[in-house]
């Protein structure tokens, strides 16, 4: 087994050393506070001891950062390993020890004028309280280090977390989008199956028109937002179909904010908004329908209003509804905005409405 394995701190060596630096300034201004000459008498000696003693800390901090992971991640949990934790301490503490003093007793010599008789008397008075000052070091920086360490796997963990819920979210999107594709694309071939043999000219010009829209659609697959412009541009294409079968008693109506054109909204907004119109509202009426759409920004806020006219209950048939797209279009809105946006149905006797509100935070 390696002793005294080292391992890189997760705070900066540039901090380390700045932050021994500081703690050794606080620690010798709070000595001139406390001395009895007059509180200015501090000794050369004592600045350098200061010093190299919490600047040899900072340079052992490798080993230090070791020590603390085996001992919290090994020592405490196996405690077969607890002699060996034990003896690294011993061997940081004496390292440590014998460092310090060398250097510190070779300076008082060298420009101090120390003799080595007094260095001898004064290591036999000051080891004892050395040793316990050390073993108080050691205890202190490994408990910061844990502190830190704990932070930076906790924010390594957040980070984590948030990128599996940014990649789950990026799979549910995808799979609605397609859940979308195949039902925008059965709509439509039903909608084409109705002209063919009535219509043949106009079921040519609707399957023309409905390559166009798909061509669209795959070249939007990879993205979850366009600007409302763009979907603008796509419900025209698709209303351009349904135009080709409800012309004679359709009548679209848009008051589109100028402001609103650039901000960005989910792909197929608009296109489940406008097919729900027509398979529950328009096609069952006998008289013209009319489909509104708008957008403006209230309070910080896009909202997007959606409304059709609906036959009375009496004169419409009972159709089972799946509510796909709805339901789809507010799965996607909750993954993309979670609670900066709202979804709202209001039902009238003859009258269907949808309003979309996302938040627009950089406004």
């Amino acid at each position: 087994m390696r002793i005294l394995k080292r391992l890189k701190p997760p705070i900066p060596y540039k901090t380390i050393y700045i932050g021994a630096l500081l703690f050794c300034l606080v620690v010798i201004i709070q000595s001139l506070g406390t001395d009895d000459h007059n509180g200015i008498d501090i000794r050369s000696d004592y600045i350098f001891f200061i010093t190299i003693n919490y600047l040899l800390w900072a340079l052992l901090i490798d080993w230090l950062y070791g020590f603390s992971k085996r001992f919290y991640s090994e020592g405490i949990v196996h405690r077969k390993l607890l002699g060996v934790v034990i003896f690294e301490a011993l061997l940081l503490i004496g390292l440590h020890l014998v460092i310090s003093n060398a250097v510190y007793y070779t300076y008082v010599v060298l420009f101090e004028g120390t003799t080595m008789d007094e260095v001898l008397t004064s290591l036999g008075q000051f080891i004892p309280r050395a040793l316990m000052s050390r073993v108080l070091d050691i205890t202190v920086i490994v408990l910061i280090l844990k502190i830190v360490d704990t932070f930076k796997t906790a924010q390594a963990r957040k980070l984590e977390l948030a990128a599996m819920q940014s990649q789950l979210n990026e799979v549910k999107l995808s799979s609605l989008k397609a859940q979308l594709n195949p039902h925008f694309l059965f709509n439509s071939l039903h909608a084409m199956h109705t002209l063919i043999g009535h219509d043949d000219d106009k079921a040519k010009s609707m399957v023309i028109k409905m390559s166009g829209l798909l061509r669209k659609m795959l070249d939007q697959q990879d993205s979850h937002e366009v600007t409302l412009d763009e979907e603008l541009a796509y419900l025209d294409d698709y209303l351009a179909i349904e135009k080709e079968r409800f012309h004679d008693r359709l009548t679209i109506e848009m008051s589109i904010a100028p402001d609103t054109r650039q901000l960005m909204v989910p792909t197929l907004l608009l296109q489940p908004l406008a097919e729900n119109a027509f398979k529950h509202g328009i096609s069952w009426l006998e008289e013209e329908g009319i489909i509104s759409l708008s957008s403006a920004i209230v309070d910080g806020e896009l909202l997007v209003e959606m409304s059709n006219t609906i036959p009375s209950e009496e004169n419409k048939t009972v159709l089972n509804s799946t509510k796909l797209g709805l339901v789809n279009l507010k799965n996607r809105l909750q993954s993309l905005y979670g609670e900066d946006q709202s979804l709202k149905i209001t039902k009238t006797p003859h009258l269907f409405t949808i309003v979309i509100s996302i938040k627009q935070t950089k406004l």
